[in-house]
């Protein structure tokens, strides 16, 4: 039975802890976690039309943050401090006759790499927290007026970080598990310091506030307390806790490790209380930084221009065994020669496709991969080249689905329409990485030591005479299906 106070109550969840321990917490969470790279992190993207349908995308990934509260007679801002952690380009082209942009190159560049970004919201009543699962279970703020956010970058493009920002007016900040009650899957708040102490009332998305406590539980410092409201929970009636007990606790920082030492019901408040000792602040620890490598792959054209080959000092550079072209060195500098195109290729001419398909008698395949290691001490990483004999008649179709992608195999035919290939005719191949693809198209990373990316080709196996096919890069998991679509819509 609810109780009278909780018939107008919009939150399910009180949070009570103090503004130090809170601020102390987001710098443990820095020093941990501020260099991990996550793909479903916040990525800057900026893209450039460069003729003859060419686009190239740059793509900053942004590392978990460091948040500060201050509350004083001067300022009532939130501070938002954090690195960039991955920059990656992207090359795209549309060929003519093709109706979509195909991913052909991926590769890193360290301009920007370490730069620091800090975003103050002036007045912190004025941001919107959002909690959604169905968001890549993200935690997000949000504002609602471009003046509400200063923003600086050292070392960065900050007009492009301010264009971005000020268009959106929201932040993605984190990832969380999963909770397991429903009714914590797609949450709203908002922080109120007083006194030093940090208070925030977890409710439905866009329903009011209350900001006055009726009975806040005793403050301990050091603990963060949380308060279940009957309302959202009512097994606490019969004195058992509510489930994400053990959940909570990232809601406000992603930083494992607190420990949940006391709960309780209080009958005369009608609520549930669980108190959370803060972790210790974490040790240094030396890890094996991945080798930095450019290009991560590239689809090119047999034949074409050599390829610089970058990476740091000392690095050696050695194709795999049963490759096509060459990798050399040229006053101190590696490069990789594609394979030479292939010289007596016959063409369907009329065909169905508006690009001329050649046919399988001629052209044994339509690419040659190698695969070109580095390596320096224990540390080594893997790039991938796809040489292209002739022109992919057709393209790939890139849309979201959940965590996956759905590819498509289209082409457009003599008449000028686009066209599907049917899944039944549809044969996928993985030409360099470790993605799946089932035979509905779903793309999906690989659930074991996944490679950053994976190139994919795509052939019509309803034509026993000619190559109708497709190929391009899936940047997954460098970059998450969200990201990916938005790279692949034009």
């Amino acid at each position: 039975m609810r109780r009278k106070s909780e018939k107008l109550s919009s939150y399910h969840l009180v949070f009570y802890w103090s503004t130090k321990v809170f601020n102390e917490r987001w710098s443990a969470c820095y020093q941990q976690l501020g260099d991990t790279v996550d793909p479903y992190n916040e990525v800057i993207v900026s893209e450039e039309m460069q003729g003859n349908g060419a686009w190239e995308i740059s793509a900053e990934q942004l590392g978990t943050p460091k948040l500060s509260l201050y509350d004083d007679f001067i300022d009532h801002k939130l501070v938002v401090e954090r690195k960039i952690v991955r920059a990656v380009r992207l090359a795209l082209r549309k060929e003519t006759g093709s109706n979509a942009r195909q991913m052909l190159r991926v590769h890193t560049w360290g301009a920007s790499l370490g730069s620091r970004l800090s975003a103050t919201i002036v007045n912190y009543s004025n941001i919107a927290w959002r909690y959604q699962a169905n968001d890549a279970s993200r935690v997000r703020i949000e504002w609602a007026k471009a003046e509400d956010l200063q923003l600086t970058v050292e070392g960065g493009n900050a007009e492009r970080f301010r264009q971005f920002y000020e268009s959106r007016k929201l932040m993605r900040l984190f990832r969380v598990p999963e909770p397991e009650s429903n009714i914590l899957k797609n949450v709203g708040w908002q922080l109120l310091a007083l006194d030093n102490k940090v208070i925030i009332h977890l409710g439905r998305p866009n329903a009011p506030r209350a900001l006055a406590l009726l009975s806040p539980p005793e403050a301990e410092d050091g603990l963060l307390a949380v308060s279940f409201t009957g309302s959202a929970f009512p097994i606490i009636y019969l004195r058992k806790p509510p489930k994400d007990l053990d959940w909570v606790n990232y809601l406000l920082c992603p930083l494992s490790g607190a420990t949940l030492v006391e709960q309780y019901y209080r009958y005369a408040a009608g609520d549930y209380i669980a108190r959370y000792q803060e972790p210790a602040q974490p040790s240094d620890s030396s890890r094996l930084e991945p080798l930095a490598v450019s290009p991560l792959a590239h689809i090119l054209s047999a034949g074409g221009p050599e390829v610089l080959l970058e990476s740091e000092t000392g690095v050696g550079w050695a194709l795999v065994a049963g490759y096509h072209g060459k990798v050399e060195s040229k006053s101190g500098r590696t490069f990789y020669l594609p394979p030479a195109p292939s010289s007596s290729v016959v063409y369907t001419n009329p065909g169905e496709t508006l690009i001329p398909a050649a046919s399988k008698e001629s052209l044994a395949s339509p690419v040659d991969v190698d695969r070109v290691k580095a390596s320096l001490g224990q540390r080594s990483e893997d790039v991938s080249f796809v040489a292209c004999k002739v022109t992919p008649t057709h393209f790939i179709r890139v849309s979201q689905q959940g965590m996956d992608l759905r590819l498509r195999f289209c082409f457009v035919n003599i008449r000028g329409e686009e066209k599907e290939v049917s899944a039944e005719n549809t044969s996928w191949q993985i030409l360099a990485g470790n993605g799946v693809i089932d035979s509905r198209g779903i793309f999906s990373i690989a659930t074991q030591e996944p490679t950053p990316h994976t190139i994919v080709m795509a052939v019509d196996k309803s034509k026993d005479d000619e190559w109708r096919w497709a190929v391009t890069v899936i940047p997954m998991p460098l970059f998450s299906s969200e990201d990916t679509e938005r790279f692949f819509s034009d």
